[in-house]
């Protein structure tokens, strides 16, 4: 399953809420215990990228991937995101 997918699933499940920032992404994805196939854990620029491929702002970009997150910056002046 994608990352894009696996972080979907979780805001489906509520196992992380929207919106929510990268930093919380990135705290779920520790505490879920999610490893790349090799058994280590993602890269947080790796995370961020994630979030940036799939983000409809970024749109249009050369990559392929699937736009399907919204984004705004909050009261705190961090970006969140939601699908």
């Amino acid at each position: 399953m994608s990352l894009n997918n696996r972080i979907y699933e979780a805001t489906q499940q509520g196992k992380l809420k929207q919106p929510f920032t990268s930093e919380e992404m990135k705290e779920w994805f520790k505490n879920s215990g999610i490893l790349k196939p090799d058994g280590t854990p993602y890269a947080a620029a790796s995370l961020e990228a994630v979030l940036s491929n799939a983000d409809i702002s970024n749109s249009p970009t050369s990559n392929l991937n699937l736009k399907n997150l919204k984004s705004q910056i909050n009261s705190d002046g961090k970006k969140e995101y939601w699908f």
